[in-house]
């Protein structure tokens, strides 16, 4: 549904609530595509409240206290905007999303949870343990796909409403690619504008404790990728042309890139091969000066992918059995082997060259 913004933001007041990146610049896209203006107030925790400055939405930064609160007074906040509706994202974890959901019980307000990524779903709506897997129960849960909506079936979700949706940064026509933009990030990196760069879309873990399910890749798999593709652009410029690695991480992700990296050796030849890890890029600017993008799960690289850069994910130790984002967008191909993924980034370097924004 194109027009879901729409719906759910173009009548009447609106609370709505984010913790990740994910949830925050989903629901922030789909309040983009709202023609009336009613009034919304978004109770937000970093990462997501990134999203939210230029909306011409009411932002309310939250995060939770050692004494259990929030820093605002959420009833009373309720009371006084008397919203037709709570919108909140779905991130995994004790969020404001969560609170929302328990005082909207409390107040009878319905709500409806939107679900930013194809997996982890039954995780999105557990308490504080795995044992309590349903225990978060929001009136609505829109999820990105039919494959979801019979996921969470199968999980024998006790919501009755489950809804599809087309998520917006993965339909319609994309941002298209600068190449004045990709210029000026270049010179801004310390990359020239004949260097072939390799973007890295990290993503970060969740601990792997019993019971919880996680799908998602090891974290000695998110690191062993990073270290195959810092040893291939430093290959690669060996042999003459030079391959630099721009490492985006997840706005969650405190992984420090930089020790990996150098423990692995690369780095050693900062003037062959340098691998940047740069969180401040906006998208359009990752995929304007992006050759090619690798990663693993993370939806960032389908929208690469949207975006026109030549996108792969891959799994390094070949023992992820969970859902792959090859899985569900078919522009994206999974590099089962070294070689696959070296053969990827020697086509961009021979082939492609420094982005244009023109592919």
């Amino acid at each position: 549904m194109d027009d879901l913004g729409e719906v759910l933001f173009g009548a009447g007041a609106v609370v709505v609530a984010a913790k990740e990146a994910g949830a925050g610049s989903l629901l922030a896209a789909l309040i983009a595509q709202r023609t009336q203006l009613p009034r919304i107030v978004a109770l937000v925790e970093a990462p997501a409240d990134r999203y939210f400055e230029k909306l011409g939405v009411e932002v309310v930064r939250v995060a939770h206290g050692s004494d259990g609160g929030w820093g605002v007074e959420i009833e009373r906040l309720l009371a006084a905007v008397a919203p037709v509706r709570i919108v909140v994202g779905a991130s995994a974890g004790l969020t404001i999303e969560k609170e929302l959901i328990d005082a909207a019980a409390r107040q009878r307000i319905p709500v409806i949870s939107m679900v930013d990524h194809y997996w982890n779903l039954w995780q999105r709506f557990a308490g504080a343990t795995p044992r309590e897997r349903w225990r978060y129960r929001p009136d609505v849960i829109y999820v990105p796909g039919d494959w979801c909506v019979a996921r969470l079936r199968e999980l024998e979700c006790p919501v009755a409403d489950i809804r599809g949706f087309r998520h917006p940064h993965l339909a319609g026509t994309p941002s298209p690619r600068s190449q004045e933009l990709g210029s000026t990030v270049r010179r801004r990196l310390g990359f020239g504008d004949d260097d072939t760069v390799v973007l890295y879309v990290s993503e970060y873990a969740f601990a792997d404790e019993e019971g919880w399910q996680w799908d998602q890749p090891t974290e000695l798999d998110i690191e062993e990728l990073g270290k195959e593709l810092a040893a291939i652009a430093g290959e690669f410029s060996d042999a003459g042309h030079r391959t630099r690695l721009l490492i985006r991480p997840h706005p969650s992700e405190r992984r420090p890139w930089e020790a990996i990296l150098a423990g692995a050796g690369a780095g050693d030849a900062p003037d062959r091969a340098a691998a940047v890890v740069d969180r401040s890029l906006d998208k359009l600017a990752l995929f304007s000066v992006a050759d090619v993008a690798v990663g693993l799960n993370s939806m960032l690289l389908a929208e690469a992918a949207r975006a026109g850069v030549p996108s792969y994910c891959r799994f390094p130790s070949g023992k992820y059995a969970g859902p792959k984002l090859s899985d569900f967008r078919p522009e994206i191909v999974e590099l089962k082997t070294l070689q696959d993924c070296r053969a990827a980034i020697r086509n961009s370097c021979e082939s492609l060259g420094p982005a244009t924004g023109q592919r």
